[in-house]
């Protein structure tokens, strides 16, 4: 798995090796965050997001966390979400005001089962991503950028299925790292840990 996302970041770089002679003036710092309750459900009743492979994102409804190139936030709405396929990582994922998200690798995948309490059914699916980060006025060079994808879900039920009422959600996280060197796999955990840390901590002070 390593080697494969070795491979996969490594045609990040290659593309920033490309794009060299038309250099900006700097690379993209800055994070933020995403979220929206919309989330195309293909695996009921016995997974919700657990078992997806193929991620179908509504378009966002929240923007929130923006901090350096990327702040201000935007309004609700002002953002784009597209597919992620995990099995095939690559394609444009995220558009926020004149920055183009493009996904280039998936690791640390995490898929929580179906569980119940009572009537009450969850599951849950989190992932590590990383990929390049560009934007339409040309003002800054390609950036690689990092980050975390939660995705929660919930219906009544039991442990053998869901009956009813299933709805779901998704967050991520996303930090451009401010530099064209990729990070190691190792690395880009715990960049990944780091930023799921912090939407933890905002969704408790929230």
């Amino acid at each position: 798995m390593m080697k494969n996302l070795k491979g996969l970041i490594g045609a990040s770089v290659v593309a920033l090796a490309l794009s060299a002679g038309t250099a900006q003036a700097q690379f993209i710092n800055g994070a933020l965050g995403l979220t929206d309750q919309g989330i195309t459900l293909s695996n009921l009743p016995t997974s919700i997001v657990s078992q997806l492979n193929t991620i179908t994102q509504g378009p966002v409804a929240v923007v929130t966390g923006c901090s350096g190139d990327l702040a201000p936030c935007l309004p609700p709405n002002n953002g784009l979400a597209s597919t992620i396929n995990l099995l095939a990582p690559g394609g444009n994922v995220y558009a926020f005001g004149a920055f183009t998200f493009t996904l280039s690798a998936v690791t640390s995948i995490v898929r929580t089962n179906l569980t119940c309490n009572g009537s009450l059914c969850s599951d849950a699916l989190q992932f590590f991503m990383a990929g390049i980060v560009d934007d339409g006025a040309g003002g800054f060079d390609p950036t690689i950028w990092a980050g975390v994808w939660t995705g929660n879900g919930t219906c009544t039920g039991t442990v053998a299925g869901c009956t009813g009422n299933q709805q779901a959600n998704w967050s991520v996280t996303l930090a451009a790292l401010g530099t064209n060197r990729t990070p190691e796999p190792g690395s880009l955990a715990l960049i990944g840990l780091a930023l799921a840390a912090l939407g933890l901590s905002r969704r408790k002070s929230a």
